[in-house]
């Protein structure tokens, strides 16, 4: 099969790659997203690679690829290229959540260009990353979505902002940007929920001082006495200081407007 590829010129496998509408380009663009932090020499040689193995597929038996979606035939390129590449690790996970393919059907295709071409890479089993560790409890997940769902669940903003590449081999997420987002988002939950802790009657109704432990029990206090619905609905938590007090002075001139005064007493509060 290398002798099939090295005898192919780079404006033959233009021409097989242009049968099937698989730019050279489209190729190298995917191989760089999939490895962000590996040398351009190494880049263009995965991606060049691709792109003879699909034009000597391509020669060898066109009926085999004619008719097939162009990204899947691409998509398992690149996972060969990557297979024969030392030192790299391009995972079936990563090529699914760039490309939008099916790791089922890059393994189908796999098969298929491994058979055209006499490749002997070996089986196509699952081989995404194994294990995905979570950034704060260190428990560990097989699948990237079930990460993202713990953290969820652990009221964890951005979770599901997590992509495969920001992880190693290992599991660990190693994107420090999106590392630090995690954990500025984590603390300030943690901070307002601490403060919030401290005081259960937080938010003071700004006509009759009565105090709320939700907004939204203040938002349907003032409609009860007369505010608008518009109004009241409009209260947010940043309108409030570390009291409980109203300072935002344009919605306090808009309650004002329909408000009732003073305010009629409900025993449910």
């Amino acid at each position: 099969m290398g002798e099939i590829m090295d005898e192919m010129s780079t404006q033959e496998t233009r021409e097989c790659l242009l049968c099937l509408r698989i730019p050279l380009e489209s190729i190298r663009s995917y191989v760089e997203v999939l490895l962000p932090h590996v040398e351009d020499v190494v880049i263009v040689h995965v991606a060049e690679r691709a792109a003879k193995l699909i034009a000597s597929a391509y020669e060898k038996d066109r009926i085999a690829l004619c008719g097939k979606k162009p990204t899947s035939i691409m998509a398992a390129a690149i996972y060969l290229s990557g297979r024969m590449e030392k030192g790299i690790n391009i995972t079936q996970g990563k090529i699914t959540e760039e490309l939008k393919i099916a790791e089922p059907t890059i393994r189908l295709r796999a098969k298929q260009l491994n058979k055209i071409l006499d490749l002997e890479i070996g089986t196509f089993q699952y081989r995404a990353r194994e294990q995905y560790i979570c950034p704060f409890c260190k428990e560990s997940f097989l699948k990237l979505s079930s990460l993202s769902s713990h953290l969820n669940n652990n009221e964890i903003k951005n979770a599901l902002d997590l992509k495969t590449r920001m992880f190693n081999k290992d599991g660990i997420l190693v994107d420090k940007k999106m590392l630090e987002r995690l954990k500025r988002r984590t603390q300030e939950e943690r901070d307002w929920l601490a403060k919030r802790s401290e005081r259960l009657e937080f938010y003071v109704c700004p006509f009759c001082e009565k105090e709320f432990s939700a907004l939204s029990n203040l938002g349907s206090h003032l409609e009860y006495n007369g505010v608008k619905t518009s109004y009241a609905d409009a209260l947010r938590i940043h309108m409030f200081n570390e009291n409980g007090i109203l300072i935002d002075e344009k919605i306090l001139e808009n309650l004002k407007k329909t408000h009732i005064a003073p305010c009629r007493k409900r025993t449910i509060w």
